[in-house]
């Protein structure tokens, strides 16, 4: 997996780029990195275990995903781009880009739901103290869904864009997020240390 422009961006250049005026990187940027803090946060609780062959297996899987929201927060800036570009073209073509701006924050919030099960299917083998970083990489994949279904529905109310993918979109999203609310209900129940 190559790295993206955002991976390669020092954090306090891309806060100011996320404050700056300009349409992207914006919001859905902002919650694919979410999402990505999400998995590195668990992936490093993890790489704690390393006599653990299942903690190495979701040691991995949480760094690859961390990696594809960072390429999601790419790929949303370059739709917004495009979509913002492709105004005056034709319905088809506006359509189109509206589809493709739902499909990236679909992704983010099924990816966010991938890391918490990864985090509740391998917890019992993280140390205890390291709990708080899975209990609060939850919370950071639950924003980064909420924050994804906020973007779809922002996109989905575009006059152009077509109505019989709304609930389609919606649905999806709203799943995903609801599978971490349950999630995150549990693990904040365990105890810490």
């Amino acid at each position: 997996m190559t790295l993206s422009k955002i991976a390669n961006t020092p954090l306090a250049d891309l806060i100011k780029d996320l404050a700056s005026k300009t349409p992207s990187p914006g919001g859905g940027a902002a919650t694919a990195i979410t999402g990505s803090l999400a998995a590195a946060c668990s992936a490093m609780a993890f790489s704690y275990c390393e006599d653990n062959e299942e903690a190495k297996t979701t040691f991995e899987a949480l760094t690859n995903a961390s990696k594809k929201m960072i390429l999601l927060a790419d790929k949303d800036a370059m739709v917004y781009k495009k979509f913002s570009e492709c105004r005056t073209e034709s319905p088809e073509a506006i359509k189109e880009a509206l589809l493709n701006a739902c499909k990236i924050p679909l992704q983010v919030a099924e990816l966010a739901a991938s890391i918490t099960e990864h985090i509740h299917t391998s917890k019992h083998i993280s140390k205890k103290t390291l709990l708080p970083d899975l209990q609060v990489a939850t919370i950071l994949a639950e924003a980064a869904a909420e924050s994804a279904l906020i973007n779809i529905k922002a996109n989905t109310q575009h006059y152009r864009f077509p109505k019989e993918k709304t609930n389609e979109f919606t649905t999806a999203a709203k799943n995903a997020l609801k599978k971490i609310k349950i999630i995150r209900e549990h693990l904040s129940e365990d105890p810490c240390c």
